[in-house]
């Protein structure tokens, strides 16, 4: 596969938005290989294959876009938790893997190459910036607000034109912009109860 190249923020606005990214994100990724339909056949979640299921368009766009590589058995396991390691590492894949090097930002480096390089290049440009004991806590899950804050600050943090009317807005400045731009863009509609369960 050919190695990815960096995105504009605009472009990542307009592909995250069209392919459902944040959706995707909560749901686990993909495999290495380029030749989709190959692997589509043999995932552990047979209806992958059904290109009207809701996430086959986000992951299509995902292998495309080198951003997922999946598990080492070849499957996608679509309920699965996203954990706080694999989501910068899906946008430091995006950005076209930037080598900052490997420092020890957090306490709590996963001793995983490429995992710590997303992590170091993450803290380093503002995307996260870890929690106030020093760690960066890799293997939990990452929340809801916590994934979009990651695509808001990436992004560049672009003020939305309104604070969206979810009725669990977290009170979290930074969250709150960032749930709100997620809306704003189309990434996140939230559910039907009118919560965006941060």
């Amino acid at each position: 596969m050919a190695q990815p190249q960096a995105a504009e923020p605009e472009s990542l606005i307009r592909d995250l938005a069209l392919a459902g990214f944040t959706a995707a994100l909560q749901k686990g990724f993909l495999m290495k290989d380029s030749d989709l339909y190959r692997y589509l056949l043999h995932f552990a979640h047979a209806s992958m294959a059904d290109s009207s299921v809701f996430y086959y368009k986000p992951i299509k766009w995902a292998v495309e876009k080198g951003i997922a590589t999946g598990f080492s058995d070849n499957t996608f396991r679509p309920n699965n938790n996203c954990n706080r390691a694999s989501v910068v590492t899906f946008l430091w894949r995006l950005a076209g893997k930037p080598n900052l090097g490997i420092t020890n930002v957090f306490s709590d480096m996963t001793g995983n190459s490429d995992f710590d390089k997303a992590i170091t290049w993450a803290s380093r440009k503002g995307i996260t910036t870890g929690f106030s004991d020093g760690t960066f806590r890799p293997w939990d899950t990452c929340n809801r607000a916590a994934i979009v804050t990651f695509l808001w600050r990436y992004a560049g943090k672009p003020t939305p034109k309104r604070m969206a009317s979810f009725k669990d807005m977290t009170n979290n400045s930074d969250f709150d912009k960032a749930i709100s731009w997620a809306a704003e863009k189309g990434i996140t509609t939230g559910y039907t109860d009118n919560t965006f369960r941060p």
